[in-house]
């Protein structure tokens, strides 16, 4: 059978069905790989977040792919304690250079009103962990340490609940002893004159409390429900005798008198010199040599004046806990003098009132 040919064409201009088909498929084949070559990284880039990662202060820069929260910590194995603190929900989606805070818990003792607990808490100040308590403070109430105190592992924080009442008291009044020369009366002989009584006051107070139990009492006014009588006893004096170049005539005279001596120092008194009371004597006198005495003021009047026998005038300022009786304590600036003299009897004291002899 002949070929027919069409007319200007020729048979090597012929493309085949196939043909047509097979570079479809190249061009289809190229377009895909350069998609994958220059999308492809577009959206990787695009679904890779960079995220700050912040845990009990310590900062970290992530990439992740993950999308919430909770997915970030489960990929870097942070598992949250029950009183931890996350700046996020765990639930919230992850934004791209998103800071993601976490505070660890830590235990202190909370001590509220004498109760004390352990406690865990995330919170930074004590303020802070009052608060998160849900502890409530009274106007007068006491908080160690202080509200913006800084919270440390292991830290004790106290609220000392204050209260303050108005009490009144009845109270009953010691008489006093008040002694009155009696130059019709022997040296050495007493008489009561007038019986003493106690007495009865109404006081009212402003107490204070501190977790129920009492630390202070103010006296606010007083009321005398039955009035106190002083006791009132008479010394018999003798005649006028010359002591130190001076004549005067004593309210009474002591024989057998025990007289020990003492100095300022922690030997005698326990006070240093660095204490606020070193060297002040009972009635608020500073002591000095050649004056000063402790006595037993139910012999001795403290201020009142006496003449020791050997010794010269010396001045009731002070009492000890081993004077009593007819016993006197005398004060030298000299310790080691005070160690040596040790106690010695059989001196004569004249007493002779508040008032030093002058002529």
């Amino acid at each position: 059978m002949a070929k027919i040919w069409k007319k200007g064409f020729h048979s090597s201009s012929v493309i085949p069905l196939n043909s047509f088909k097979n570079n479809k498929m190249i061009v289809t084949g190229l377009v895909t790989l350069l998609l994958l070559v220059f999308i492809a990284p577009i959206s990787y880039f695009h679904l890779q977040k960079e995220v700050i990662l912040v845990v009990n202060g310590e900062e970290k820069e992530i990439k992740t792919f993950k999308n919430t929260v909770e997915e970030l910590l489960v990929e870097h194995s942070i598992v949250l304690e029950p009183n931890d603190k996350i700046s996020a929900a765990l639930d919230d989606n992850l934004e791209d250079e998103q800071k993601v805070v976490i505070t660890r818990a830590i235990s202190l003792n909370l001590i509220v009103g004498g109760e004390e607990k352990t406690v865990y808490t995330a919170e930074k100040t004590v303020d802070e962990l009052l608060k998160e308590q849900e502890i409530k403070l009274n106007e007068l109430d006491r908080v160690i340490p202080s509200l913006d105190t800084p919270l440390q592992l292991e830290m004790s924080v106290e609220v000392i609940r204050v209260t303050k009442e108005i009490v009144k008291k009845k109270e009953e009044v010691k008489f006093g002893l008040v002694r009155k020369a009696d130059n019709a009366l022997a040296s050495g002989q007493e008489k009561v004159v007038n019986k003493g009584k106690n007495g009865t006051v109404e006081r009212t107070y402003e107490v204070t409390f501190e977790n129920g139990v009492e630390v202070n009492s103010s006296l606010l006014e007083e009321s005398v429900v039955e009035p106190k009588l002083d006791e009132v006893v008479a010394y018999g004096t003798v005649q006028t005798v010359s002591r130190g170049g001076l004549n005067f005539r004593p309210r009474q005279i002591l024989e057998n008198v025990r007289v020990t001596m003492y100095s300022a120092g922690a030997e005698h008194t326990g006070k240093t010199v660095n204490d606020p009371g070193y060297g002040i004597t009972y009635t608020g006198t500073k002591v000095q040599e050649g004056r000063t005495i402790a006595v037993d003021p139910r012999v001795i009047p403290l201020g009142w004046w006496v003449y020791i026998d050997g010794f010269g005038f010396r001045r009731a300022e002070d009492i000890g806990g081993g004077v009593k009786g007819n016993s006197i304590d005398i004060y030298t600036d000299n310790n080691q003098q005070a160690l040596n003299f040790g106690a010695k009897r059989g001196y004569k004291v004249y007493v002779i009132g508040p008032e030093k002899p002058t002529n």
